[in-house]
């Protein structure tokens, strides 16, 4: 019995002690920390952020996909108040876990010190070596796979990117199987989460790639201004945003609609809760006027193309050519139906910017020739110099014009191309076989009516802009540059703009004053996009039309429709026996109307030899068919030696043969991000 008391009298003294530590706690907690948790509760907050939606599909004009979203599982993080130890352990338990995915999924965030960046807690890794190279040559180690050392690096404090109640993403592409792994684990990893986004993927690699453009994550802005300001209209730090292009052009309507969550957080615990308020919705779709396989089509031209170029020129392969380009329009609502340079890029490397070989290649998308480049017509200015004078009175259109191979201007002589020069010539002859002499005159008539050098130039710029030259196309792209004006004034510098060496145009330009030509004089607006859509399931098509983008008419020139058809005949007696582009156009599918041109450019050494030699841009402008033009073109093939023959005159009859059915189409496939690496380095 005593013994029943005393193990009784033992657990009562237990239980006692144990309320009394109790009673003990709950009065500190009452009158001691109390008020603190009082004023925590106080400082309860919302805050209100955005939920991004679904980014708008890019079609081409028969509703083949070109850019879509596809569901990927990346990493968030959202601070719950760890300490730096915590931060720091659960940096190198994320590391384990990464570093086991293939390159292509994770490119970057496969070690400790990129994955602590990306978490953005107010502490980052920083190479104790004061060298900045060497400092990437580091990380860059890390990022192919070396281990982390611990003496190499050292934590510093570091400014926060976003405030703390804003999710962080770790932008990786992890597999199913890792997914399984971490959703069992994630109690390991605090403030981790699992989530589904869209990823951007170019369906075709590097097609089109200076129409389509491409997005950039927000965060990737290099303006810290800018990137406050995307913040503030609603992007979150991991959105696409387009860049250029189309991307970049249509980003308010290819942005998907934001939703709105709120996040709820502790002023003292940090503890934080996410509520979604408004669901996001999806955004319209872009269908544009560029048919992919065409396209394609072009493209490879180009490229094969130079491959020739630069094997059976001579010098050429020392000095090889580097670019080609081709815009092709439909002449009657301004339809850009091919928009091509070779050599492209593979708007996917943007996926994997982290990589050297992407950022090397991803710099030819900085800059758009199409859009900015600026190149002398060379000749293919030729019919507006015979239009200008016809419709001043300048020349007559039978008037014969002897061209006797020079032409004394002053103390300067200029020539023809023709030893001996071309003979009696009128206009028609003159645009036929490119006669330079024909065109001087008309340059030096011109400046004895206007009594100058500068009014004369002018006169002729005033009217080349109905056309389309000098002024902006008006092409819904972002970055559209204008016209480079020539300099001096020499009364010289007369006869070089007659023969379109003198102003300097873009691409866009040329292509354009061709299609005005073609159509009779009605400059069109040239435009990229056919219609807007509304979003439905993707994958079936563009959906309904919501609006379409129709043809606009700029302008009318103020010229004879006689003087019109008179210079469309000479450029169709270019395809024709004694025409310039007679041979490259022999048994075309259809009759074209052409203009070859070719513009000396500069004077350089051939590399590996004492010889001095002038490259030159080659050029060539038409429409087809000549009698009711459904397509009009313009190429440029920059920096060839040779004056034998136009280069760019064959690679347009290839593209009117590829549209009207003589020449094959390229293969257009689906490819991988590295296959479409590979081609466009080609």
């Amino acid at each position: 019995m005593n013994d029943v008391v005393r193990k009784f009298n033992v657990l009562f003294l237990a239980v006692f002690f144990l309320f009394m530590l109790l009673l003990l706690r709950l009065t500190e907690l009452m009158l001691v920390d109390g008020p603190l948790y009082a004023r925590a509760a106080e400082h309860i907050s919302d805050k209100r952020v955005s939920v991004s939606g679904s980014r708008g599909w890019i079609y081409d004009r028969n509703g083949l996909p070109l850019a879509k979203n596809e569901t990927v599982f990346r990493l968030t993080f959202l601070d719950e108040g760890l300490s730096l130890e915590d931060v720091v352990a659960l940096a190198a338990k994320l590391e384990a876990v990464l570093k086991t995915l293939p390159r292509e999924k994770n490119p970057v965030y496969n070690n400790r010190v990129d994955i602590l960046r990306a978490l953005d807690v107010g502490w980052r890794y920083v190479a104790k070596t004061g060298d900045e190279e060497k400092a990437r040559a580091a990380i860059q180690r890390l990022r192919e796979g070396a281990p982390f050392r611990p003496e190499e690096w050292e934590l510093k404090e570091a400014p926060l990117s976003d405030p703390r109640y804003v999710p962080r993403t770790i932008p990786v592409d992890l597999p199913p199987e890792v997914v399984f792994r971490l959703e069992e684990e994630i109690g390991e990893y605090p403030g981790v989460r699992i989530e589904t986004a869209a990823r951007r993927v170019y369906v075709y690699g590097d097609l089109a790639p200076y129409v389509i453009g491409y997005t950039r994550p927000v965060r990737s802005t290099s303006s810290k201004e800018r990137y406050d300001e995307l913040l503030s209209l609603g992007y979150k730090p991991e959105d696409p945003i387009g860049e250029v292009g189309v991307e970049a052009a249509y980003e308010s309507v290819l942005r998907g609609v934001p939703g709105t969550a709120i996040v709820r957080s502790n002023a003292l615990t940090r503890e934080q809760t996410l509520t979604v308020e408004r669901e996001p919705a999806a955004a319209d779709n872009v269908v544009l006027t560029i048919d992919a396989r065409f396209q394609r089509t072009v493209e490879t031209i180009l490229a094969e193309e130079i491959g020739r170029i630069n094997a059976t020129i001579p010098d050429q392969k020392l000095d090889p050519v580097k670019e080609a380009l081709a815009v092709v329009v439909d002449p009657w609502n301004g339809d850009v139906l091919a928009m091509a340079k070779a050599p492209g890029y593979d708007l996917n490397c943007w996926n994997n910017l982290d990589q050297p070989e992407c950022y090397k290649e991803v710099e030819r998308g900085f800059f758009n020739p199409l859009l900015d480049g600026k190149y002398p017509p060379g000749s293919t200015f030729k019919p507006l110099t015979v239009l200008f004078g016809l419709q001043k009175g300048l020349v007559g259109p039978n008037e014969k014009i002897m061209s006797t191979g020079a032409y004394r201007i002053g103390t300067t002589v200029k020539h023809d191309y023709k030893p001996g020069g071309h003979g009696p010539t009128d206009g028609l002859k003159a645009i036929q076989e490119s006669v330079n002499t024909y065109m001087y005159e008309i340059g030096m008539r011109l400046y004895r009516r206007v009594g100058g050098v500068k009014p004369a130039i002018e006169a002729v710029r005033r009217f080349a802009e109905p056309f389309g030259l000098g002024v902006p196309t008006g092409i819904d792209l972002p970055g559209e540059g204008t016209f480079l004006p020539g300099g001096g004034t020499e009364v010289g510098r007369i006869a070089d703009m007659m023969i379109g060496q003198y102003d300097f145009y873009t691409p866009l330009e040329i292509a354009q004053y061709a299609a005005t030509l073609a159509n009779g004089g009605t400059r069109m607006r040239l435009h990229v996009v056919r219609s807007i859509n509304e979003p439905v399931e993707n994958s079936k098509g563009p959906g309904p039309v919501r609006y379409p983008i129709e043809g606009e008419v700029l302008n009318r020139v103020d010229v004879d429709p006689r003087w019109i058809a008179y210079v469309r005949e000479g450029m169709r007696r270019v395809t024709q026996p004694g025409g310039t582009a007679a041979a490259a156009f022999a048994g075309a599918p259809v009759p074209v109307a052409l203009k070859t041109g070719t513009a000396q450019r500069v004077q350089v050494t051939v590399p590996g030899t004492n010889r001095v030699r002038y490259k030159y841009d080659t050029l060539a402008i038409g429409f087809a068919p000549a009698d009711r033009p459904e397509i009009a073109f313009a190429v440029i093939v920059p920096g060839v030696f040779s004056l034998s023959g136009n280069t760019a005159a064959p690679i347009a009859r290839r593209i009117v043969d590829a549209y009207f059915g003589a020449e094959p189409p390229a293969p257009l496939e689906p490819v991988t991000k590295a296959a479409g690496r590979d081609r466009a380095k080609r």
